[in-house]
């Protein structure tokens, strides 16, 4: 759901264009301040389904690998230390002895770890583009 309404986005394209044509930069900033109040909610719902497609990809590689995945104490989801050792092992020795059923559960342990890693990143981003728009609410660029 939108925070950012029509009604917003027309006073925004008045505000900006009456700033422009009256010379009153004030004005013209306000209006231009929800252009980019809008941006920044597209990206901020961007980062969030990017979030949630690398979630479903860590517990997809998770799954096939028969591991689990964990909340680490700096906050990073991803497969917990000893699953991550025991999935190097398989996928280094599966891939010298040529024992693809095993080097492929190895690379589904650093492909779960690896999209925890990258869905904390988007989720990261979210809260940053989350902070912008909440800022922009604050100075009554947009209402909601």
């Amino acid at each position: 759901m939108s925070d950012i309404t029509t009604g917003d986005k027309i006073k925004g394209s008045i505000k900006e264009g009456l700033g422009k044509l009256t010379g009153n930069s004030d004005l013209k900033h306000e209006g231009e301040a929800v252009h980019k109040a809008e941006k920044d909610e597209h990206k901020l719902q961007k980062e969030q389904a990017k979030a949630a497609e690398e979630a479903s990809k860590m517990h997809a590689h998770a799954a096939k690998a028969g591991v689990h995945t964990e909340v680490k104490e700096n906050g990073e989801v991803g497969v917990g230390a000893f699953d991550k050792a025991v999935g190097s092992i398989k996928e280094t020795v599966g891939g010298l002895v040529g024992a693809k059923g095993m080097e492929s559960e190895g690379k589904a342990v650093r492909k779960a770890d690896e999209a925890g890693h990258s869905m904390g990143k988007h989720e990261d981003k979210a809260i940053d583009k989350s902070g912008d728009l909440s800022k922009h609410k604050a100075e009554g660029h947009i209402h909601h």
